[in-house]
């Protein structure tokens, strides 16, 4: 019976230990996170930029932004194509 709560009280001591262990480390970085704050100041938005911030995205913008990922990507395509080329130009077959 005296093993049993032994083990009980060691368990709850490491516990205990790790945890408040985890929370200072937490608590040093949140005053780190303070210290930085306090010394880097943020950009002030004005009303206009805060309401172009939060507008919705037309879908004419979605269209736009997805025709400009498929260009991109022909792009890549084309450029490996000659890369693979001048691969097969330049080392002959054995």
């Amino acid at each position: 019976m005296k093993k049993k709560q032994q083990l009980i009280l060691l368990k709850y001591k490491t516990t205990t230990e790790s945890y408040k262990q985890l929370y200072t480390n937490k608590f040093d970085k949140l005053e780190a996170m303070n210290k930085f704050l306090e010394t880097h100041s943020s950009p002030k938005l004005n009303q206009e930029e805060i309401h172009n911030l939060n507008r919705l995205i037309t879908r004419t913008e979605i269209e736009y932004e997805g025709k400009k990922t498929k260009q991109k990507q022909k792009t890549n395509y084309k450029l490996k194509s000659r890369i693979r080329w001048l691969h097969r130009q330049t080392i002959p077959n054995t």
